[in-house]
This record gives C-alpha cells, sequence and structure tokens, in this order.
C-alpha cells in the first residue's frame, strides 16, 4: 500500500509510548515481492523496527520452507498482528491472535486516489470485518486505543475469531489436507 512506511513509523512511535507494557517490539514483515526499497531508510534510522529478512526461492517467487516455518512461528507468537485488508489476518485468528487492520490513510496520502478504508467494502474482506474477529483503527488514536486493548486482554474477541476460522474453514485445519488433496486427484486420475 502507498505510504505503509509512514504508517509503520507512526505505529513504531505509538508502542514507544506504552511504557506500562514494555514497550512492545515491533517487527514488520516485508511482502517478500516487495523490491521497492521503500522500507529502507526506516531500516537505517529505527533501530526499535526489526525488519527480518524472508527467504524466497526467487526463480519461482515461493517462499522457502523454512520461511513458512518462520512465519508461522512468528504468528505463533506475536501478541497482536496489524495489516491492511490481508489474507494474514486470517492466519492470526487461526492463531487466536488480536488483529488490527488499517483503515486510515498516512499523511499526505490523497483518500481520493487511494482511501485504505475503502479494501474493507470489497466482498471478499467484508465478511471478515463483518465477523468481529477483527479490529478496524480509523485514525492513530484509534489505533493507540485498539493496540492498547489488544495488549492488555488479547483474549478480547478470541469468540469472534474462532467463529470466523470454524466458519470458513470447517474442519479442513486438521494438518490432513495434503491427503485430501491427494485423494481428489487420484480419483480425477482414474476418471481419465
Amino acid at each position: 500500500m502507498p505510504g505503509e512506511p509512514r504508517i509503520v513509523e507512526q505505529i513504531a512511535d505509538l508502542l514507544g509510548k506504552m511504557t506500562e507494557v514494555g514497550p512492545p517490539q515491533l517487527l514488520v514483515r516485508i511482502y517478500p515481492k516487495d523490491i521497492t526499497g521503500r522500507f529502507e531508510q526506516l531500516k537505517a534510522t529505527r533501530s526499535d523496527i526489526l525488519f527480518p529478512e524472508a527467504r524466497w526461492i526467487e526463480t519461482w517467487l515461493m517462499p522457502t520452507e523454512g520461511d513458512n516455518q518462520v512465519l508461522t512461528n512468528t504468528l505463533r507468537h506475536v501478541d497482536v498482528g496489524i495489516n491492511v485488508a490481508s489474507t494474514i489476518s486470517l492466519e492470526l485468528c487461526m492463531f487466536d491472535k488480536p488483529v488490527i487492520n488499517v483503515a486510515y490513510n498516512p499523511l499526505g496520502l490523497d483518500t481520493v486516489r487511494v482511501p485504505y478504508a475503502r479494501y474493507y467494502q470489497y466482498d471478499h474482506y467484508r465478511p471478515v470485518v463483518a465477523s468481529g474477529a477483527v479490529q478496524l483503527a480509523h485514525s492513530p488514536a484509534e489505533m493507540e486505543r485498539l493496540l492498547r486493548e489488544a495488549l492488555k486482554d488479547p483474549s478480547t474477541h478470541s469468540n469472534e475469531r474462532q467463529a470466523l476460522i470454524a466458519r470458513m474453514f470447517g474442519g479442513t485445519l486438521d494438518g490432513r489436507s495434503s491427503e485430501r488433496v491427494a485423494g481428489v486427484l487420484l480419483e480425477l486420475a482414474s476418471r481419465s
């Protein structure tokens, strides 16, 4: 999203004020296919923000097995996840982690050309928002409030997160997806 580095820096500043809880550490996973370099200045100037390197197979633009493990463990151990209308929200919900979605534009970014809030009205993401499993921050002040609430009581909205995952995935998160896929492939092959 345009202007994301400004939002990341703003969130880091908010977390820096939360001395009653630490302050919390901010880890930013940059989308591995983002080769713009737009986060390089923050990497160089903000030692309080962690930017782990994603390990990808560049030829295929796919994550390595090790990178999948790091991402999974990161999601398992974070206190709260923040993103802009991403499927990572679902993965955070799978681990029953509080999710905050950024629904405000960074200062200086035209809200007519790229309105962050609009992404939460699209058909594919609207059910996620309507479920109550994710919280929308419509301003920096609301982001601060939601962060404090999530850090203070991560179980808030846990029922909504669990209900969303049950509704979207049913019993398919049992670790046996590869068996089901293989079964369908064998069935299709037997029809040929």
